[in-house]
């Protein structure tokens, strides 16, 4: 390990190094690309491609599933300024932040999330191209450039807003509960998901969110309410609902582990179930009993 720069054993302990050989097989090219681009970090805001293609030719040298993109988050985390972290953010957020803290952006354009129902101010002036899609209920695709530009989101009508994992379920619910603002966070919540929340959150809007019930529905269910413990709750995610939905399709062994790491208490009800069943259920399932609650719960 003579060969790479001294920062790496500062920075990074034993076993991180000893695994980074493995990985590498004794190529350390990487090394020296990570090394070079610490050594020139941007002192103005630039695109993560761009950076990466200025120090090494390729555009997606740094990206995360890149060896390059994972060293370079590994060098950046342990140079980072911040002092512990924070337990009410995401990993995604985690990662961006730390990336953020050296003027290092990812892609801001395809980082989007699609909404309706919601309106956005820029210097306490309403937004005219929020305020149309609200008005003429389009549903739309807002990139994080964007939900990043504004001061302050919030729906157009009242103070709730429907957060569904299934793209599918979003584009019939938008037709059955027109009055409804509603973000489409299509599975696994991007960057542009946790911006537009913590916007929203600011604005003391309440967010219910509506999964399939699967342990990756369980487990962003659950980490939504983790992070705004005061505003969030579920919609639809009932052990009824898992009754009415459940399909023939078994859960993987992995997903089976991954029921351990629920402890909500009401969400708990449902995996202890699905440990015993092994089945999984889609909000396609018990759409009617989605559409009641949002009777019962979000109608002002």
């Amino acid at each position: 390990m003579d060969q790479i720069d001294p920062l790496f054993s500062e920075k990074l302990n034993v076993k991180q190094l000893t695994q980074w050989h493995e990985d590498l097989g004794g190529d350390f090219e990487v090394f020296e690309a990570v090394s070079q681009a610490l050594k020139q970090l941007p002192e103005e805001w630039t695109r993560l491609p761009f950076f990466a293609y200025q120090q090494t030719g390729d555009t997606h040298f740094f990206d995360e599933t890149k060896m390059g993109g994972r060293l370079l988050l590994q060098m950046l985390t342990a140079l980072s300024r911040r002092t512990e972290n924070d337990k009410k953010i995401s990993i995604v957020e985690e990662k961006n932040i730390i990336l953020n803290e050296f003027q290092l952006l990812r892609d801001d354009i395809h980082n989007f999330v699609s909404v309706r129902g919601l309106v956005a101010e820029k210097n306490k002036i309403i937004s005219q191209m929020w305020r149309n899609a609200w008005s003429e209920g389009v549903t739309w695709n807002v990139p994080l450039k964007e939900i990043l530009r504004m001061d302050s989101i919030y729906p157009g009508h009242g103070n709730k807003v429907l957060i569904i994992e299934n793209s599918a379920v979003y584009s019939v619910l938008l037709e059955l509960v027109p009055e409804i603002a509603i973000i489409c966070s299509s599975g696994q919540f991007t960057y542009a998901v946790w911006q537009l929340l913590r916007k929203l959150s600011e604005n003391n809007v309440k967010l219910y969110y509506s999964g399939d019930l699967d342990p990756e529905g369980l487990l962003m269910a659950q980490k939504v309410i983790e992070m705004f413990p005061e505003q969030a709750q579920t919609i639809g995610m009932s052990l009824e609902s898992y009754q009415v939905g459940k399909q023939l399709s078994k859960l993987l062994p992995q997903q089976l582990k991954q029921l351990q790491k629920i402890n909500n208490k009401e969400l708990k009800i449902i995996a202890e179930k699905m440990e015993i069943s092994h089945i999984k259920a889609y909000q396609e399932g018990y759409l009617d009993i989605i559409l009641t609650e949002i009777n019962e719960k979000m109608q002002n």
